[in-house]
């Protein structure tokens, strides 16, 4: 998939990521999320494009504030700068929101999406506004199974079916009972869990137990879960979640704990 591409992974500065595929391209700096100075500090006349997830996934979930987007947009718009937003992980309704930078206000010059577009079936895709759309045209890129009717099908259901069902209502709904739930392990086993962050259906428990543990243990009592970055589990409900499989996800996830303290 893209994410392991050479480009892919010269966007990613992770030893696992990187590491045995060096040498990387060139070409790539990295400032730090939620921090305006240090962008500031590298965007200057040799750089083309800022390219952030509006929702750090991999990194071990951790938004964008709002405020960070809108000063960015500014900083991109000032010095003739591309916004490009990864909404991978985090869009498609994930956090209640279509996309998730939508909350800030903010208008990218390009996003890519792909994993929720078509539910389950391998579909990616790439916006652009204009006048940079001009910029990839056909053939630009191109991918063996790219653009086929099935996928694109799939996705065109999904879109449906979130529309229809009122899906982000319900998670913007479902999802404040949820957080609160989870915040009670929080309080419940300060010895095993730091903090609770994330938004909608993309959480992320910061751990001070091993988050292989954690994730091993969930898995036997039939709940999947997937460990990130800073010693952090994602909770990813499908957008379907209802409050008693979400229930049943902070129950399960209280049982592991608890065993953990025995």
């Amino acid at each position: 998939f893209h994410g392991r591409t050479f480009g892919g992974m010269a966007a990613t500065p992770q030893e696992k990521i990187q590491g045995g595929f060096r040498p990387m391209l060139a070409g790539f700096k990295f400032g730090q999320l939620n921090n305006i100075e240090s962008f500031d500090k590298l965007v200057d006349d040799t750089v083309a494009a800022v390219f952030i997830e509006s929702i750090q996934g991999e990194g071990g979930i951790f938004p964008a504030e709002d405020s960070f987007l809108q000063e960015l947009r500014a900083l991109c718009t000032e010095r003739s700068v591309l916004l490009m937003l990864d909404e991978v992980q985090c869009g498609i309704g994930r956090s209640g929101h279509f996309f998730a930078f939508e909350k800030s206000g903010v208008k990218p010059d390009a996003i890519g999406l792909a994993k929720g577009l078509g539910a389950g079936f391998p579909i990616g895709a790439i916006w652009a506004a204009e006048p940079y759309a001009e910029l990839f045209e056909p053939g630009s890129h191109g991918t063996t199974f790219g653009g086929n009717p099935l996928a694109c099908a799939a996705a065109n259901a999904t879109l449906d079916i979130i529309e229809e069902d009122s899906l982000l209502e319900q998670i913007m709904a479902n999802s404040s009972i949820w957080h609160a739930a989870l915040q009670g392990l929080v309080e419940q086993y300060p010895q095993h869990v730091a903090s609770m962050r994330g938004v909608g259906y993309m959480v992320g428990l910061a751990l001070h137990t091993d988050s292989s543990a954690v994730t091993t243990a969930a898995r036997d009592k039939g709940l999947l879960i997937v460990p990130a970055g800073h010693n952090t589990v994602r909770l990813l409900p499908a957008l379907t979640a209802t409050l008693e499989e979400l229930a049943a996800c902070t129950r399960i996830l209280g049982e592991v704990f608890a065993e953990l303290s025995a």
